[in-house]
């Protein structure tokens, strides 16, 4: 039987405090990485690819603890007792309409002398006009609302639906996930990531009133084009049904794009938000008609499952977390793609599996412990997930290294030189840095052999060094790419040249004269033209 991805981890989690030498350590990092799977090997590997930040190696897999449980901790607990109560309120909103509608065969309720009542197409509503003396008579006013009963039973019936199911379900996985062992809770979050991050926000704010963000013109362009409502749905079905997510990205593959499609979507998503804001409305007449103080428990339940319903209609959380992923997973065109949605899952998969058999499980109540950390998950825990202090700080100690590089690559005698100059300028630019890599080397083994402390921070600083091998090198493939990402032809910019000229004339910039380009002295090269099997990198490897 083919050994599962998470057998190297249980083995990791296990020998911890046993043996932690570097020897160790690095066999059982070696296994992991082996018994990985094609498609989580090419999602780790895009994780941890550079952006313009401080990634950390394998995105964080390693050390997820840190990362996830930073933070107020007492914040969190309060958060995720919110989240709970969040859940209780949206379910009993949810509930009360439906058990009025069909258990009275209308809306009915009463408050002393003012009331409510819609049956047989006919609302009648009455309120006391004399601030509800003993005395006093209630004045009725009725209005012929047809179909308005129908309407109130299938928004009712729609959101009780989902909501119930969501609810149920975050009841059930998280009675599962509580009663499990480690390696049992491990092998759930792979296969279910985001059920604790999902879940328990659809049963505690959802609503048809979220129909109403399309009228938003722009936003409902941004969630279609590019792909945000496709990748969390993808994600929703990842972490519940996961049987369903193949049948939506094969749906999603071949309507995706399709302009009358996508209005047809809006228009009845916003039509079921004005609706279910009606009925909203209808049952929540009181707030004009009776004075808070003669308000029952109902009418307050109501009212604050009415408030947490709008105010979940934009989720800021969801919306800085998908701009986060979308920055590290969605490439430069900012666009989801069905591969792209599949590394996401995989990838917090590893993550939050690496994370329930790590430091955590070691403590107690790790079961509560974990979920405080699932249910407060958003894009400010995925940042620091990502982002590593050790390569931030040797990032901040190469900084001038970078400026020096930078100076050279473009440096002014090279305005106007050919491309073979160019080459040659940048070949000894990167020769150079080479030497100084080679030199630098021998320094931390130095350090190393003598049993200096630090070791790890000049190595770590050396790394930084060696990516900047790839910054000459990019310039150099620059240099050979048949256009560039500037617009415009090569006529169009020489003109916009021509005209600034002009313009410019008898500006000091103008008057200054051009830098003379002295002839480039080919240096001797560290690396010839051999065969491409052979050509290695002339560096010490430790």
């Amino acid at each position: 039987m083919m050994e599962t991805p998470l057998e190297p981890m249980f083995t990791y989690a296990d020998s911890l405090g046993q043996d932690n030498g570097v020897e160790a350590v690095h066999d059982r990092l070696v296994k992991f990485w082996t018994a990985l799977s094609d498609n989580h090997k090419k999602g780790l590997s895009q994780v941890s690819e550079d952006l313009p930040l401080a990634v950390r190696d394998l995105g964080g897999l390693l050390s997820p603890y840190q990362g996830l449980m930073s933070g107020n901790w007492p914040w969190k607990v309060l958060c995720s007792l919110a989240m709970v109560l969040k859940v209780i309120l949206n379910v009993c909103t949810a509930a009360l309409p439906v058990y009025q509608l069909f258990h009275h065969e209308g809306v009915s309720a009463h408050h002393s002398h003012s009331y409510v009542k819609l049956s047989n197409s006919t609302m009648t509503v009455c309120y006391d006009s004399l601030g509800n003396s003993a005395e006093s008579e209630a004045t009725c006013v009725t209005h012929h609302r047809p179909d308005a009963l129908l309407m109130q039973r299938a928004v009712a019936c729609i959101e009780l639906a989902v909501i119930s199911w969501a609810a149920l379900s975050f009841l059930f996985f998280t009675m599962i996930f509580l009663l499990k062992g480690k390696n049992a809770r491990a092998r759930f979050l792979l296969q279910f990531p985001f059920v604790f991050v999902f879940v328990p926000r659809i049963a505690g704010g959802f609503s048809l009133l979220q129909g109403l963000v399309f009228a938003n013109v722009s936003y409902a362009a941004r969630l279609f084009w590019r792909g945000d409502m496709a990748m969390f749905t993808s994600l929703v079905f990842s972490s519940s049904c996961p049987g369903l997510k193949r049948r939506f990205f094969d749906l999603y593959s071949r309507t995706r794009g399709m302009i009358i499609l996508e209005l047809a979507i809006s228009a009845v998503c916003v039509l079921f938000g004005l609706v279910a804001l009606l009925e909203k409305f209808t049952f929540m007449y009181f707030v004009s008609t009776v004075s808070i103080r003669n308000w029952d428990l109902r009418s307050v339940v109501l009212y604050l499952g009415f408030v947490n319903q709008m105010a979940s209609i934009f989720d800021m959380d969801l919306n800085d977390l998908s701009r986060v992923l979308l920055m590290k997973f969605g490439g430069k065109n900012a666009t989801w793609s069905e591969p792209e949605m599949q590394v996401v899952s995989e990838y917090f998969g590893l993550i939050f599996s690496r994370f329930a058999i790590g430091r955590i499980s070691k403590q107690r109540w790790s079961g509560l412990q974990m979920m405080t950390a699932f249910l407060t998950f958003n894009s400010d825990r995925l940042q620091h997930l990502l982002l590593s202090n050790r390569r931030q700080q040797a990032i901040e100690e190469v900084r001038k290294d970078r400026f020096h590089i930078i100076e050279q690559l473009l440096r002014p005698d090279l305005v106007g030189a050919d491309k073979e100059y160019r080459v040659q300028a940048l070949q000894g630019t990167m020769e150079e840095w080479q030497r100084h890599l080679l030199a630098e080397n021998e320094r931390c083994l130095c350090k190393v052999e003598e049993g200096r402390r630090g070791a790890d921070s000049h190595f770590m600083k050396l790394a930084e060094k060696t990516r900047l091998l790839a910054l000459i090198q990019s310039h150099m493939a620059d240099l050979y790419a048949e256009n560039i990402d500037e617009p415009g032809t090569d006529d169009e910019l020489e003109n916009d040249e021509d005209d600034w000229s002009s313009s410019a004339s008898g500006s000091p910039m103008h008057a200054s004269p051009s830098p003379q380009r002295r002839p480039y002295e080919k240096r001797p090269t560290l690396l010839t033209c051999r065969g491409i099997d052979d050509l290695t990198l002339p560096m010490k490897l430790v």
